[in-house]
């Protein structure tokens, strides 16, 4: 069996990458790897520790090689191959996705082919095409090479059922993004602040990223609430828009 840092690796080819990690409970979840700090190298498994909690989960590591926002053949029939075959070999509860700016995106398609109980995505990008996103003109140089973009928006692809912890910024870079979030009882959506594409290094900042993680994969809309609460964040959850306890504080003052 081949290892990397404990992890089983289970595919590694010019497509997609997945890694296993075995833990001790019954919850499985799914992290998604973005673009990478180094676009030259080939993607690194994300979250590795987070995802794993206290060892308490078993987790699949994906990679998508080709940076095609799981528009690249059949990346998506694979990744839900593997996640099956998993579940039909450890016992699983409940299946949650996490994922980091293109990772983000992946967590949030995944849930219209598996059965997500809860999905977490930082810096989230909601749609690569042009004619959805116009003013979004980063990674042009791997968007550039998909040949058909069949993921339009990430919006057709989320449900009902699935909670969704979606935690971006207010920077103007994001808004493309940020607009195109849809206002549901089962979204909860997160704005930090003077905050760009950074959104997992400000959670770190405030010392609560590997809590919030937790939160998310353990479906606990309140927890994670409570945690969020020392970001300064804006909540958008259905049609109410919650502030941070800091800035109701500060309208206090001003309104004073």
């Amino acid at each position: 069996m081949n290892t990397e840092n404990d992890m089983q690796i289970l595919c590694d080819d010019e497509a997609l990458k997945c890694w296993f990690h075995r833990g001790s409970g019954n919850r499985l979840v799914l992290s998604f790897s973005g673009i990478g700090q180094d676009p030259e190298q080939p993607q690194v498994p994300e979250f590795v520790h987070s995802a794993r909690g206290n060892d308490d989960y078993s987790v699949l590591y994906f990679a998508d090689a080709q940076r095609s926002w799981l528009n690249n053949g059949d990346i998506i029939e694979r990744i839900v191959g593997i996640v099956n075959r998993t579940k039909e070999e450890i016992n699983v509860d409940a299946v949650c996705a996490i994922g980091h700016s293109m990772g983000g995106y992946c967590a949030i398609v995944i849930s219209h082919f598996i059965d997500i109980e809860a999905v977490f995505a930082t810096s989230l990008q909601m749609s690569i095409d042009p004619k959805i996103a116009p003013r979004e003109g980063r990674w042009m140089n791997f968007r550039s090479r998909i040949k058909e973009i069949k993921i339009r928006n990430v919006v057709d692809y989320m449900n009902q059922k699935t909670t969704y912890f979606l935690i971006t910024g207010d920077h103007k870079r994001e808004r493309s993004h940020r607009e195109l979030i849809p206002r549901q009882r089962n979204v909860f959506t997160y704005i930090l602040p003077n905050v760009a594409h950074q959104s997992q290094k400000r959670l770190k900042g405030h010392g609560i990223f590997f809590e919030v993680v937790q939160a998310a994969i353990q479906n606990r809309p309140r927890k994670l609430r409570m945690l969020m609460e020392r970001t300064n964040a804006k909540l958008y959850n259905g049609r109410r828009v919650i502030e941070g306890r800091n800035q109701r504080k500060t309208d206090a003052v001003k309104r004073a």
